[in-house]
């Protein structure tokens, strides 16, 4: 109806909207607003969108270019490096993208000219994976890279698969592939690009399955220890062993303590034998007593934190305080620490800080703490939804430790009693302890690096949703 549009007296000139004529204005408008604002606008309203973005197989930004100045780029060897996860129940034939440099016809915002790779996602949202591939530049090679959904079919056909998903959704072509971002790296040496490895450890693999560990040992000593206060209690009652109680608390008041009355249970007759239970003796049977655990109560509140999936909180007192990362071979040379990082939403500012350190191992029971002064300290900025990647220099000798850790900046220049004493307030109040305050997602170390790359080699990053999802906002805009 619209192209007679010109026929009705009154009607707005077209050309007034973009359009030479009524018919081209509903070429150039209405269609592609029919088409595509619905497919546009769902992808808009995605989440995790604030972290990254979602590449798209039908219209819109479909590729995700890195363009950094070419003379910012000298010739060499560089890595370029992908951070993505594949979108939950999405087919997996489409759980592929493919890597090139950039076609720069027609603004094309998909396509390259030519192709490099074509790699696997395996990675989540969730936890995501980062992919590698080492690319050689020239003095004629083109100095920008592009990602996007590998593509298996025509045109044509996609177009197809389009329209139909469409008349299932309402929308289109469903996501299947989201990147957190894209980097290139470089220029590194031959040596680098084979002999510099990459030491990563994620703790919700690691840290978080023995937190959960820790809980079950508490609760099944909890539970030894209640069969065993059971044969006292009863054993207890007798004539002869309120003699006995009668005796000591004549000299030790603590025989009246609730729990430190288990303590001197060897003492009765006719008491259970501590070792049948798993205990070496009446004191360590006492100590698994549910009343006098000081931490179980913050491990099972920090084991019920959204975010374990993909990371790990830092306790700062008791419990799992720092995450480690020990090579099996570290020979002399500079290394680099990457830290992804975030703090807690609504953690005070006193508390948003990490040291990295060589972790002590004097007191092995406790899993937190470092050997000496920190190497470094450092701000934390970014957040569990964002987080930020932190690089630390290290400098490996002979006589160095080959362990790092990283922690939370402890408070009071690290002192316990001080810090325990600030748990046990806490504790009363809300009935575990210190509140988390910092996210772990991985922690690495990269290294040896050659002689002078910390220099010579720079990052590039594109974080898209900094530059692809804006753009595409625009474009809703705009249809």
């Amino acid at each position: 109806k619209y192209q007679k549009a010109g026929l009705l007296k009154g009607a707005p000139d077209p050309r007034d909207y973009g359009g030479s004529d009524p018919i081209n204005a509903i070429a150039a408008l209405y269609s592609p607003y029919q088409r595509y604002h619905s497919y546009m606008k769902h992808y808009a309203e995605l989440p995790h969108n604030d972290r990254g973005a979602y590449l798209k197989l039908s219209r819109g930004v479909q590729r995700f270019d890195i363009r950094p100045d070419p003379k910012d780029v000298p010739s060499g060897t560089y890595k370029l490096r992908i951070r993505a996860g594949v979108v939950k129940g999405s087919d997996p034939s489409r759980h592929f993208i493919a890597i090139g440099h950039p076609q720069k016809t027609n603004g094309a915002s998909r396509g390259f000219a030519k192709l490099l790779s074509t790699q696997p996602i395996s990675g989540t949202i969730e936890n995501p994976e980062i992919i590698e591939l080492n690319v050689e530049i020239g003095a004629k090679t083109p100095r920008e890279f592009g990602i996007q959904e590998r593509e298996r079919k025509s045109e044509k056909l996609i177009r197809q698969d389009f329209g139909r998903h469409k008349k299932e959704n309402g929308y289109g072509t469903p996501p299947a592939i989201w990147v957190d971002w894209l980097e290139l790296k470089g220029p590194i040496t031959e040596v680098a690009a084979t002999e510099s490895t990459i030491i990563r450890v994620e703790p919700e693999k690691t840290i978080n399955p023995a937190n959960e560990d820790v809980i079950k040992r508490i609760e099944e000593q909890q539970s030894r220890f209640e069969q065993w206060k059971k044969g006292v209690d009863e054993a207890a009652k007798s004539p002869e062993n309120q003699a006995i109680i009668a005796e000591i608390r004549k000299t030790d008041r603590l025989i009246d303590h609730p729990n430190r009355f288990y303590t001197f249970a060897d003492r009765f007759e006719g008491t259970p034998d501590p070792r049948d239970f798993g205990f070496s003796d009446v004191k360590k049977a006492a100590a698994a007593d549910p009343s006098r655990s000081r931490s179980l109560a913050l491990h099972k509140h920090y084991v019920g934190l959204p975010h374990r999936d993909r990371g790990t909180y830092l306790k700062l007192t008791h419990g799992t305080g720092r995450v480690i990362v020990k090579p099996k071979e570290m020979p002399p040379g500079n290394y680099v620490m990457r830290v992804r990082v975030g703090v807690v939403e609504g953690t005070p500012a006193s508390r948003r800080f990490i040291q990295v350190g060589h972790p002590q191992r004097e007191i092995e029971s406790r899993d937190w703490g470092l050997e000496g002064r920190a190497i470094s300290s450092h701000q934390v900025a970014g957040t569990i939804d964002n987080p930020e990647v932190i690089e630390i220099p290290l400098e490996v000798g002979t006589n160095t430790p080959k362990e790092f850790a990283v922690q939370e900046k402890q408070t009071n220049n690290g002192s316990l009693k001080v810090q325990w004493d600030e748990h046990n307030k806490l504790k009363a109040q809300n009935g575990y302890g210190h509140p988390p305050a910092i996210w772990i997602d991985w922690v690495e170390i990269e290294g040896p690096l050659p002689e002078g790359e910390a220099m010579a080699s720079a990052t590039h990053r594109v974080e898209p949703e900094k530059t692809i999802n804006p753009q595409n906002e625009k474009s809703i805009k705009e249809l």
